[in-house]
């Protein structure tokens, strides 16, 4: 998939990353009661299945305010259109619910 994406111009191209600056929101999956493993999927490490099935918690209101001050410092400093940041799995094949709610478009605090 890389390999045919990079044959495109970049505007029409998912972002590489060679291209892109990654903002990492740390946190931990878990698993839904729910979650019913296939048979192959029983010996599975712990992670691989976090990795497949898990749910990751909603960031919390001060990692938003803290994403939101990092996000415009690279908007303003790198001159980088609001319209180019994207949540990972809408650019990447990844976790749907990683940076599930991650917010950089709130409102400025007033101070």
């Amino acid at each position: 998939m890389h390999r045919i994406e990079m044959r495109k111009a970049p505007g029409d191209r998912y972002p590489s990353n060679m291209e892109a600056i990654g903002i990492e929101m740390v946190g931990r999956a878990r698993l839904p009661a729910s979650v019913k493993l296939l048979p192959n999927e029983e010996k599975w490490p712990l992670e691989k299945i976090r990795g497949k099935y898990g749910i990751f918690d909603t960031p919390t209101a001060a990692q938003n305010q803290s994403l939101l001050w990092l996000v415009r410092v690279l908007e303003d400093s790198m001159q980088i259109a609001s319209d180019e940041v994207f949540r990972h799995p809408v650019v990447s094949r990844k976790n749907p619910t990683e940076a599930q709610g991650a917010n950089w478009k709130l409102p400025i605090p007033a101070p």
